[in-house]
């Protein structure tokens, strides 16, 4: 033996020989990093797989001219670029290949084969190509030796590739130590390295028949053979380390999943279950193996899940939901991922991956039920009331609908708190539900607003109405509430499908039109829409929108009731009152566009532009110096308790240079009542700017008496209502006067039109009044010129 080595260093070029396994060494280092960097980098495989590929090459490339030098045989130099160009199309598109093959994870063993014979031609080709090329006078095949020598290279591109695949797989080299790796790579390389000795062999014609017998020839084939086998036994030295460790891998995904795992055999019998699963069963280990897992899952189609089994439905995974029944026959729901268990090629049962989701399925049938459903009355909201009339007219079934609106529940709600108005609107709920039953649907539009609708009956045509009047019997009784007793009436408007329109935002809005008349006509009651209704809506609609501009335009102006002390007859000042000429309407009515500026939200702008005009106008009397006495200016609560409202009262007082003792701001009693506390903070910041402020209708809300000396007012005015029946009103009117002097507030009689009322307010005591017996409210200038 080592003769032989002997003969072969002084035949061959000793220097090559030694680089030539070293460069093998350091390429498949090479290849391997290459691989490694390719499995963790996904972001940018594409860019190191054609640079690791051409480095990769590179290596190899400078191996094989290495072995070009290595015989000592005569070559053409001619021949030598053709050569470099062939041996680097080889070992780049060799290097290319074999390295996308090893990235593949699941690796079977045609795998295997393809990528191992890709690489044993690779080699076997650049070698011979390589060498016939360049030594081509001295080719002479041997075909035994030739054949040997492919099935040798194939043994070895084998190996080398089964090492690669298998180093570079995360979950497995996570459990190979270095030193494995190491002499993989120097087991790969000698490998390798081998394989041109084998080729040079097998196909030049060397007389080397007078340093050694026939049978030495055979010793690189044998040095071959021995490096490949020692590659091959690599993965059973590191078999044990690796399946220890994939099986401690597999254990800890089982038992430590945060999900409850099953196991469950062809057969549909469980045979392993982790921690979690008998935690969410409720059941022990060894009550659940073997047990059937049908009748843990109640509502799984027994004849699907049995084809999954059977593998006809061929999906790797299969998701569904199901209920699982409990020891104590309750059910959970359950959301199950159903994950095949594949060994060897071979379909042997599936995980179970349940995850409980009860609450999960709780809540989404509380948000399902919040999403049709109103929170507080539990009726059908408005959401499904639309549904419902959608379908009703996609299925051409006529229906009426019926739009309820509870009459002074506001004013009940502000009074007592929203807490009773919320427990008020559920009984109403209950008693519409209990009234309309199977005949409709009842559902809550919001607010105190109702919506009903209800199919026509083609037995009965006038069942609408029925119900429509037994809405008013109904809630005629009283409705107790923590020992309260509410009498409640209801205004109903009603519109008909597909009598008046076949479009449900129509008829809502028919039905709104329709409960609003009703509202104007004293309310308590029904009607239902008609067309007159409708023009005197779009008149209300154009009205608000001549409102808008009349601020603009100038059309809106101030007049003025003067305010009288009675027994002199002297102006003692006035009531500032808004009026507006439409420039194509004439005279538009107060009692028809300031409850429209009420609805419409212009009220506040309405309002400031009254205290304006009112400043000018004070202010061209104060240069003019007349005694204006004090001018009142009515207030509504919107803008009282606007936070800007003092604001603009002090900046228009400065602007103008206007004391403000001569301004007198008119409150109802209503808006004490709605909101006592904030009111009167409110109107004690508006009396320390000097403004007083008169209570306007007094006496209509019952309950003044009781807290009128906690109020910051100066003057009450008694309503005309007292006033027209003075003569039946006496007490009432005696003790407002008396209590009025009792805490030193002025008063003022509204709405006085005869001498009779005069002469018994003066027997009253009542010093001050305005009215149409005085003057009528009239323009600024008569009011200026009678100043």
């Amino acid at each position: 033996m080592l003769l032989l080595f002997q003969h072969i260093i002084d035949h061959f070029h000793t220097q090559y020989m030694i680089l030539i396994p070293i460069m093998s060494v350091i390429s498949c280092a090479i290849g391997l990093w290459i691989s490694k960097k390719l499995r963790m980098d996904v972001n940018n495989k594409n860019s190191i797989l054609i640079g690791g590929s051409l480095l990769l090459g590179f290596s190899f490339w400078i191996t094989f001219i290495l072995i070009s030098y290595l015989v000592p045989l005569p070559y053409s130099s001619k021949d030598y670029p053709l050569y470099f160009l062939i041996i680097f199309l080889f070992c780049f598109i060799g290097s290319l290949v074999i390295l996308s093959l090893s990235q593949s994870r699941a690796v079977k063993e045609t795998h295997y084969l393809w990528g191992s014979l890709f690489l044993a031609v690779c080699l076997i080709a650049s070698d011979t190509f390589g060498f016939a090329l360049l030594f081509s006078q001295h080719i002479k095949f041997n075909l035994i030796l030739y054949v040997t020598t492919f099935l040798l290279t194939l043994g070895s591109s084998f190996s080398v590739f089964r090492f690669l695949i298998q180093i570079t797989s995360d979950d497995i080299f996570q459990g190979a130590s270095k030193k494995w790796e190491y002499i993989g790579v120097i087991l790969a390389g000698i490998s390798l390295a081998n394989i041109p000795y084998i080729v040079l062999i097998s196909i030049l014609k060397f007389n080397l028949g007078y340093m050694y017998s026939d049978y030495e020839i055979f010793i690189p084939f044998i040095l071959t053979i021995g490096a490949n086998f020692l590659l091959m036994l690599l993965p059973y030295f590191l078999g044990d380390t690796i399946l220890s460790k994939k099986a401690n891998f597999y254990t800890a995904l089982f038992e430590h999943n945060p999900v409850a795992v099953i196991g469950i055999d062809l057969h549909g019998a469980i045979n392993s279950v982790n921690y979690e699963g008998t935690k969410l069963l409720e059941l022990e280990e060894n009550e659940l193996l073997g047990k059937d897992a049908f009748e843990l899952f109640s509502n799984i189609d027994r004849k699907k899940m049995d084809a999954y089994l059977a593998g006809y439905n061929k999906k790797m995974v299969h998701k569904f939901e199901t209920e699982i029944t409990m020891k104590n026959n309750s059910k959970k729901d359950v959301y199950i991922t159903a994950v095949r268990i594949i060994t060897n090629d071979k379909f042997i049962g599936v995980f179970a991956l349940v995850e409980d989701i009860t609450e999960k399925k709780k809540s989404e049938e509380q948000i399902k039920h919040l999403a049709f459903h109103d929170d507080l009355t539990q009726l059908s909201n408005r959401r499904v009331a639309k549904m419902t009339m959608n379908e009703y007219i996609k299925n051409n079934i006529p229906f009426t609908l019926m739009l309820l609106d509870f009459d002074r529940f506001k004013s009940i709600n502000d009074t007592l708190g929203h807490s009773f108005g919320d427990s008020l609107l559920q009984k109403i709920a209950r008693r519409l539900d209990s009234l309309v039953l199977d005949n409709g649907k009842v559902a809550r539009f919001g607010g105190d607003e109702f919506l009903i609708i209800i199919p026509d009956d083609l037995e009965n045509t006038a069942l609408y109405k029925s119900i429509a009047q037994s809405i008013n019997q109904v809630f005629r009784q009283p409705i107790l509430i923590d020992g309260y007793e509410i009498i409640l009436t209801a205004s109903v408007g009603i519109s008909r499908f597909p009598e008046h329109t076949t479009n449900v935002d129509d008829l809502v809005k028919y039905a709104d039109i329709a409960m609003y008349q009703m509202k104007e006509a004293g309310a308590n009651g029904y009607k239902e829409f008609n067309s007159e209704m409708s023009l005197h809506a779009n008149h209300k609609v154009g009205l608000e929108s001549d409102l808008r501009k009349a601020m603009e335009y100038q059309e809106l102006f101030v007049h003025y009731q003067p305010k009288y002390q009675i027994e002199s007859g002297d102006i003692i000042g006035a009531e500032a009152l808004i009026r507006w000429k439409h420039n194509k309407k004439g005279f538009i009515p107060p009692n028809e566009f300031i409850p429209l500026a009420e609805e419409s939200g212009l009220i506040v702008k309405l309002e400031k532009y009254v205290f304006t005009e009112v400043c000018k106008h004070i202010h061209r009397w104060n240069k003019a110096g007349k005694n204006i006495g004090r001018i009142s200016i009515n207030i509504s609560i919107v803008t009282l308790l606007r936070e800007d409202f003092i604001t603009f009262i002090a900046e228009h007082l400065q602007k103008f240079k206007i004391d403000g003792s001569v301004i007198e701001l008119e409150i109802t009693e209503r808006i004490v009542m709605k909101n006592e506390l904030v009111v009167n903070q409110t109107l004690k910041k508006i009396s320390e700017l000097g403004i007083s402020i008169s209570m306007d209708d007094f006496g209509t809300g019952y309950s003044s008496l009781s807290y009128l000396h906690k109020l910051q007012v100066d003057c009450i005015k008694i309503d005309k209502s007292f006033i027209d029946q003075i003569e039946g009103n006496i007490e009432v009117v005696s003790a407002i006067i008396s209590m009025a002097k009792n805490l030193k507030l002025e008063i003022i009689a509204e709405g006085v039109e005869t001498e009779a009322q005069v002469k018994k307010l003066i027997q009253l005591g009542c010093d001050q009044a305005q009215g149409y017996y005085f003057s009528k409210p009239i323009s600024m200038a008569k009011f200026e010129a009678i100043l």
